[in-house]
């Protein structure tokens, strides 16, 4: 009997120290209780977007439309990154125009024409622009202290180890740059796919067939 009066005597002694620290701890902010909730302000930073946009527009003649395209793409502070024309009849243009500007040009080029489709694609790669800074970071200290190193190395084979590891990470470095590089190009300048197709103009005869081609798929498709 008197065991168990100690064990609740305990028990009850150890709520009541545990009640006062309690008391005793200054009330948290919602948002400090809540350690794995992520901040507005995380959510609504600015994202690193990558565009990519494609049109297909029927021209009258395609040297015409080429031309307008190219000068599109100087007006927007972009250029001209590649050109395919197999013939008289088609032609594809790749621009690069400025992000900011890719509405504008779309109806541009469109007016040029009939514009028979369009597309436009975003990819978020923000988190790999994040990942790819600070990996960039790291290795650059890196190649500090080792220049620290190879400065205080007394020895041949301490040297060449040190210039080995050297090269290595300097290697690195200017490969992470190139992706930042292209990366940074890919999001200031959107990539736009323009492809040309001449318009067929039908003479009398042509049109009366049309028609009549027209009026038969009538008679077996209503939509």
């Amino acid at each position: 009997m008197t065991r168990a009066r100690v064990l609740l005597a305990s028990a009850s002694l150890l709520v009541l120290l545990a009640a006062c620290e309690t008391g005793n701890q200054p009330s948290r902010a919602p948002m400090a209780a809540e350690p794995n909730r992520i901040e507005p302000l995380r959510i609504e930073r600015d994202r690193v977007v990558i565009k990519r946009a494609e049109q297909g527009v029927e021209v009258r003649e395609i040297a015409p439309a080429v031309d307008a395209a190219r000068l599109a793409a100087t007006d927007s502070g972009g250029y001209v990154e590649s050109e395919t024309r197999s013939s008289d009849e088609q032609a594809t243009v790749v621009l690069r125009i400025a992000a900011a500007s890719l509405d504008a040009t779309l109806a541009r080029i469109a007016a040029l024409g009939t514009e028979k489709w369009r597309s436009v694609s975003s990819e978020d790669v923000t988190e790999s622009h994040a990942d790819l800074e600070t990996r960039l970071r790291n290795q650059e200290a890196l190649r500090d202290r080792l220049r620290g190193l190879a400065a205080s190395a007394k020895t041949v084979a301490e040297v060449l180890s040190v210039e080995t590891e050297l090269a290595r990470v300097q290697s690195e470095i200017e490969v992470m740059q190139a992706q930042l590089a292209r990366m940074k190009r890919d999001v200031s300048l959107t990539s736009l796919s323009v492809q040309f197709e001449r318009a067929r103009i039908y003479g009398p005869l042509g049109y009366f067939f049309r028609a009549i081609g027209w009026g038969i798929e009538r008679l077996f498709v209503i939509r």
